[in-house]
């Protein structure tokens, strides 16, 4: 018997999306799943078109009051019965053979935990955003921080033994999928392929905005101590974009972690790596295309 998969989607006023990443769940080689779609109280025609699809026995729809995208992810997970867990914002959409490949991976290699590569779509066009080798990965964070291993909705699968009890914040609005992440992430293996599992889409996306109230962005109650070397890295990363997006809060954050800031002075320096790791990966693998062909 092949285990379930349940997929939850958060829903609100995507009546432009949600059908097409509905149909990317339809479209799956693997069968054996569960979509979950939780409708976060939008207010468009998003409901009518879920409604066309819930004669399949797969597909469920649930209504709730608007609450933001991390209350609608915790009332997935109440009601997810598969075996694993995976997420996926409305917005982007799956790639056929996306939940047998995370599915295999993370069997195969007896982890968890199974993340996989993606592509960023923007103005229809398309590029990979991790460079990492299928592996099972020694340093999570550092994987992060370097996104040799980096974690989407939608590229990801969990077991669901290790997220039930791990809800995601509901006061917070800005970063709260990256705490809750870290918070999975501590102390499990993850097997990570570089096969494309499916399509992120920025075409809908704004800037990175700020948070109205403070106190919902992750940033300003972050926690430093008793964590990783890799993983305060990637926190001063946060930071530092914390620092240029509130530049009226700088001192209030600067005083705060004061503590910690020797850790963004050194993220900046180890900033520089990604980038030129990134070119050389891709010149090397031009040049072994020249000559292998």
């Amino acid at each position: 018997m092949y285990p379930r998969i349940s997929i939850i989607v958060p829903v609100y006023n995507k009546q432009k999306q949600i059908e097409r990443c509905i149909l990317s769940v339809v479209k799956q080689s693997y069968k054996e799943w569960e979509l979950i779609l939780i409708d976060d109280g939008s207010t468009d025609d998003s409901a009518f078109i879920i409604q066309s699809y819930l004669s399949d026995s797969r597909i469920s729809y649930f209504y709730k009051e608007n609450g933001g995208v991390s209350s609608a992810r915790n009332m997935g997970m109440k009601k997810a019965s598969g075996e694993w867990i995976i997420f996926l914002d409305a917005d982007d959409y799956f790639l056929p053979n996306a939940l047998s490949i995370l599915l295999d991976f993370a069997l195969s290699h007896g982890t968890l935990i199974a993340a996989a590569n993606f592509y960023v779509e923007h103005n229809g066009k398309r590029y990979g955003l991790c460079e990492g080798r299928k592996r099972v990965v020694k340093n999570n964070f550092r994987s992060w921080y370097f996104m040799t291993c980096y974690f989407r909705a939608g590229s990801v699968l969990f077991h669901s033994s290790i997220i039930k009890n791990h809800f995601f914040d509901e006061s917070l609005s800005r970063y709260e999928d990256i705490k809750w992440g870290f918070d999975v992430i501590r102390g499990q293996k993850i097997a990570y392929t570089s096969d494309y599992v499916m399509i992120y889409s920025e075409d809908n996306l704004g800037l990175s905005k700020r948070s109205s109230n403070v106190l919902s962005d992750y940033s300003f109650s972050m926690t430093f101590s008793g964590v990783s070397f890799w993983e305060k890295i990637v926190l001063a990363k946060l930071l530092k974009q914390s620092l240029n997006l509130y530049p009226e809060y700088n001192i209030f954050l600067k005083e705060r972690y004061h503590k910690y800031l020797s850790y963004l002075y050194i993220e900046q320096i180890i900033c520089i790596f990604p980038g030129i790791l990134m070119r050389m990966k891709r010149m090397l693998r031009k040049i072994y295309g020249i000559f292998s062909n």
